[in-house]
Order: structure tokens, then sequence, then C-alpha cells
């Protein structure tokens, strides 16, 4: 049996649709399912199966857990890895979408690729898009700003296999609950990539606005915020040197040579005393944040997910 973790947030007519294609793969490739959807505090709410929904044999159950308000998709899906390792019984959990991007016909090929690797979480690289230029540019620019900024390549979302016997180092890494594809990558577990194609939305238009993706480009990069930090610093050090070369160059022409205009050298002295002060601020506040950070206590899903459920309906099996 597998576990099959997806969020919602008012889309229920497309989650109704990828729990009908569901049920029909997983009968097709001979294996049992169960779903758990996490409702993440939707306006809309559904509590029953519609009544031209039809379902076989091999969905075994649909759980709906409705959180207590809002929390993004990537908070609700560590609430749902949380559900998922109470059952012994999974062989895996796969992490998708409720959209119908994440295409259930491509679950054969995760199944697949994990029976080659059964201890590795097997991911989902794009190997077609749709999206409009705008948004491949932007991906591009934040895809380089990652591996600039982390030294890691990020190339999968959140579709994903996880084998049960990988799911604990998942659900207690306080990473998962901001971003879980940066999370498998600081984890160092082994991962495998699968290309796959990104499918066509079964109804609707998607919530995630320019704004949620940057928010969310951050987040991944929030995952390595020390690493990121240690960089940066490397970066302000080199400017830091250049600024003080540049002063001690002013202040060799204005009293080794002839060549300094009148108010220059107090004028150049002064930006680049300025602009020194202003590094070295913030790079004593980035450390300070960052020690600061370190201290605080943070969420881990496996002992603080549950906490933030208001309800959990079965609705099926």
């Amino acid at each position: 049996m597998i576990s099959i973790v997806t969020p919602i947030y008012n889309d229920w007519p497309s989650f109704w649709k990828l729990a009908e294609e569901l049920d029909r793969v997983c009968n097709d490739l001979g294996i049992t399912a169960r779903i758990i959807a996490v409702d993440d505090a939707s306006i809309s709410e559904a509590d029953a199966i519609p009544d031209k929904c039809e379902f076989g044999t091999a969905v075994k159950g649909i759980e709906i857990v409705r959180l207590a308000c809002n929390m993004g998709h990537q908070r609700a899906i560590a609430v749902g890895l949380v559900i998922a390792a109470e059952r012994t019984e999974t062989n895996c959990i796969i992490v998708m979408d409720s959209d119908g991007e994440d295409r259930p016909e491509d679950l054969g090929d995760f199944i697949s690729a994990s029976e080659r690797y059964p201890d590795n979480i097997i991911c989902a690289r794009r190997s077609e898009r749709s999206e409009g230029a705008w948004f491949h540019i932007g991906y591009w620019i934040y895809k380089r700003l990652f591996l600039l900024l982390t030294g890691e390549t990020i190339d999968f979302g959140n579709f994903c296999l996880i084998p049960n016997s990988l799911l604990s180092k998942i659900t207690h890494s306080f990473d998962t609950w901001n971003h879980l594809p940066a999370s498998i990558l600081r984890s160092r577990l082994p991962v495998q990539r699968i290309d796959v194609p990104r499918g066509t939305r079964y109804a609707g238009a998607s919530k995630m606005n320019p704004t949620a993706l940057v928010v969310h480009g951050l987040s991944a990069i929030a995952v390595f915020g020390d690493r990121s930090l240690v960089r940066l610093l490397t970066a302000l050090s080199g400017l830091v040197g250049g600024l003080i070369a540049g002063i001690v160059i002013v202040i060799v022409v204005r009293f080794g040579t002839d060549l300094a205009i009148p108010g220059w050298t107090t004028t150049v002295f002064g930006f680049f005393g300025v602009f020194l002060f202003q590094l070295i601020l913030i790079a004593i506040i980035s450390v300070l944040s960052l020690l600061n950070n370190r201290s605080t206590p943070q969420v881990i899903p496996a002992a603080d997910a549950l906490r933030y459920i208001a309800e959990r309906k079965p609705v099926h099996g």
C-alpha cells in the first residue's frame, strides 16, 4: 500500500478528479492506496464525495485533514507526512499537488524507480513545462541565485516518493516545516531524479501569484541560511577589502601627489567611509540574526504538526 499526501486550498473539484484518476491508475498498477488530503483552512468545505465520483477498489481510504488556520502548502504537506507516518503498513509516501499538474499516470515511473533504488527518495524533475515566458525567466533566475547562495542545485519540487524507511528523517527535520524540496537537499539523504512532464490543471487557475512564488523561493534559500550567510560574508569581505584599498589610494593621492582636486579627497573619503561602515554594520546584524535564530526553538513536524489540526474526517473507506 502507498499513502498519497496532497495539500488543498479551495480546489475541491480538482481534488475529486485527482482521486478518481489515482484510483484508476493504482488499479492498473495492481496496488492499493490511501489519500491524505490536507485542507489548508479552505473557505469552501468538502465533507463528502460528490455523487458523480466513482471509485473502484484501489483507493482504500480518503481522509480529509482540516488545518486550524491557513499555513501554506509546504506546512500542509508537512502535516500530511506526519499523519502518513502513523501507518506502518505503508511502503512509501507520494507527495503531489491536487490540481492535476502532478500527473497520476506518472506513479508507475516513481514506483519503478523506487524498486531500482529502494532506499532513495525519488523526485520529479520537469522535462516539459507549460508556463509562460515570465515564469521561465523567473525560474531560471531563482535556480541560479539558489546555486550562488547555497552551492546546491535545486531542480525538483514537491512531487516525490519517500520510502517509509526514510520518512522519520524527513518529519523530524525542522527544515521540512518551511520547504520540503530544500529540506530533502539539506538532509543529504540519497535522491534519484526522474524526468516527468508537467500536467494540465483539472480546473481553475493557480493560486500561486508572483508574491507567493518569491516567498516560496526565499523559503528554500532560508533552509540553507547559515551557508548563504557565509557566502554573503565572503562577498562582503571582498568589498570591504576593496574599500579599504580605495581609502589607502585616496590618502596616497592626497598627501603623496599634487593630483588631488580641492575638496575631492574629503568627498571620496567620506563616501568610502560611509559605505564601509554600512557593510560592516550589515555583516554584524546578519551574524547576530543568525545566532539568535539558532537559539530560537524550531517547529519539528513530528512533534508539533498535529497541534495545528482542527479536524480529521475519513470520507471514504
